[in-house]
Parts: structure tokens; sequence; C-alpha cells
């Protein structure tokens, strides 16, 4: 994060208080409540009788989205003046502000407007094709307030997961056109055996791991739903709301490190190439006939050796054993909590 007050760092809407000063965490964390119990308070008052309690479940999503996207948003606070730093030129004595200034244009105001209302009205369209649930006593007195405030959640946690998503798109493209140029300072003497990229790969589990939480709230919240509509059009949107969040944790975990793969695999077969030809050019000075061996010459060669088995355990994807152990984790802990919340459900999106 930025250490200086004229450094630029990542600068969105809902990260800002009293102009340009950050929000501190505990006031982000009643954002995130907050925004959650509006939504749960306003639809139980309106209308108690129609109440159903999977409706946390919708306030969870909305609470567990927005805290989700601060999460990020201080995640790529730390990984983005390391990017730029590891891209800035050699000859000069100032850091790359390139990559803050991209994220900048891509997550201004306006863009996560846009993608917000555009996820919102998509969600409530979608509620609507699922069946709202309780529609057969669309005549009694209270319903319409509960359906309007169902409608309001629909569209609060659209819009959230919406900006979210924006936050993906960003992250892909951006990590990719820059990380061909992360190729000078990647070192395969590193001890993260990954060149020195370790620091993107972990960013990109943070990324990947709680979307996928996201995902899981989202797939309990639409199994648990008793939904008006059955058709087969219904069951397939369904279906498909449920594994889009999926899609966009493994968007996060590996799109954005695409184009550094590349350039670890392109870095580590260069290396190898070197190191091989050094090697059997040592090799030949050793079996030359006549004089004696210099014991440097025996001891390059078992240095340069030693060089080309580093070069060969190097990693060419920018994940380490504990990061890739953790995102495990996270899989069968939400598995099995979907399994747990909505065992028939399950099965019958499954087909056992």
């Amino acid at each position: 994060m930025s250490t200086s007050e004229n450094k630029k760092t990542l600068d969105v809407f809902y990260d800002k208080f009293l102009g340009k000063r950050g929000i501190p965490v505990f006031l982000k964390l009643g954002i995130c409540i907050l925004l959650g119990a509006i939504f749960l308070f306003i639809h139980y008052f309106s209308a108690p009788n129609f109440f159903q309690y999977n409706s946390i479940f919708l306030a969870a999503i909305i609470a567990g989205a927005m805290l989700s996207l601060y999460y990020a948003t201080h995640e790529l606070k730390l990984v983005i003046p390391e990017m730029d730093k590891r891209i800035s030129p050699k000859s000069t004595a100032e850091e790359s502000t390139e990559v803050v200034d991209e994220f900048n244009t891509m997550l201004s105001t306006r863009n996560f407007l846009y993608c917000g209302m555009g996820f919102a009205v998509t969600n409530c369209i979608l509620g609507t094709l699922f069946g709202i649930p309780q529609s057969d006593y669309s005549e009694v007195p209270g319903y319409k307030a509960y359906e309007l405030t169902l409608y309001f959640g629909f569209f609060l946690s659209g819009f959230v997961c919406g900006m979210a998503v924006l936050g993906i798109f960003s992250v892909s493209r951006v990590f990719n056109r820059y990380g061909s140029r992360l190729k000078n300072s990647i070192d395969f003497t590193a001890p993260d055996q990954c060149g020195g990229t370790l620091f993107v790969g972990n960013s990109l589990m943070i990324f990947g791991s709680i979307t996928l939480v996201v995902g899981m709230l989202i797939t309990i919240y639409i199994l648990r739903t008793e939904w008006s509509k059955e058709g087969p059009l219904a069951q397939y949107l369904r279906t498909l709301w449920i594994l889009f969040p999926y899609a966009m944790s493994l968007m996060a975990l590996l799109a954005p490190a695409i184009s550094l793969n590349k350039t670890l695999i392109k870095y580590k077969r260069g290396q190898e190439a070197k190191l091989r030809a050094e090697l059997h050019e040592i090799k030949r000075l050793i079996d030359q006939p006549g004089e004696p061996v210099p014991s440097e010459l025996y001891e390059r060669y078992e240095f340069v050796k030693g060089l080309r088995e580093q070069v060969h355990n190097m990693r060419t994807w920018p994940y380490g054993i504990t990061a890739n152990m953790q995102f495990l984790g996270v899989v069968i802990v939400n598995t099995y909590a979907v399994s747990q919340a909505a065992p028939e459900e399950l099965r019958k999106i499954v087909g056992f």
C-alpha cells in the first residue's frame, strides 16, 4: 500500500470516506452488515406474514459480496505497487504508475455503476423467470409489499455482485497485459520456486476463494427457495445462475495468470537452454585429452548442474503449495456446506 502522501494508489468510490481518506476496517464491516440488514429489515416488516427465512441468505449474499469487494480491493492495493515496481525501467529511479493508472481507469465510478446496474436488472429479470415465491397468494393483502422488497433484494445483490464481476474482468485484463513485462524481474533462484511471482498467485487465490464463498451463498439461496416456476426454462436458468459465480471464481484464479504463465515458460526454456549449453561446453573441456583438468572446472560443472536443477524445479504458474491447499480447503468446505443446506435440491441438479 502507498507509504507516501503523493504516491498513487487504487482509487474506487466505495473505499473512500470524507474525500480521499480511506474507510476504516471496522466501518467497512459495518457497511457490509448494514446493507444486508437494510434489506432484511424492510423485507420482514413490510410483509411479515410472507417472510421466508431463506431471505436471510439473500441478505448474506449482499453483505458477503460487499465484504469480498472490500477484501479484494485491499489485496489489490498491496499487489499493484509491487507490479508497478517490477515493470519500472531500471534506468530510472522513479517507479512506474502504469498498472495503478490502468486499474483506476477500468474501475471508475461510471464503470462500476454501469456494470452494477446491468447485473442488478438482470438479477431482477431472472428472479421473475425463476418464479417469485408464493405467487399463488398474489391477491392477498401484503403480498405486493413482499414482492417489491424481494425485488429490492434481487437488485441490491445483483448490483454488488456486478461490481465484483467488473473487478474480476479488470484484474484479468490488466494482469495479462502487464504479466509479460515482469520478465526482467523473474529469477529462478527465488525461494518461492515461481521465479519471484508468487505474490501474484497468492492474490489470485484470494480473489478466487472469496468469489467461491459468495457463490456458495448464492447456490444455497437458489436451491432452498421455493420458486413458483418449475418448467425446463426456469430450471435451466437457475442452474446457469448457480454455476456463474463458480465460473467467475475459476476466472479470477486462472485467467489473470495466463500471460505470466507464458512468460515463465519462455524464461524457463531460455534458462534451461543456456545452462544446458554451458554444461555441454564444460564437459567438452573436461573430456579433452592431454593437459590435466583444473579443479575449478569440476566445481563449475557441479555449480551449473545445481542451477539447472533449480530451473527444472521452478513452477510456471505463480501458485504455491500452501495457497493451492487453502483453495482446495475452501472448495471442500463450500461443497459440504451446500450439500448440507440443500441436499435434496442438489441431487436434482447433479442427477442422482
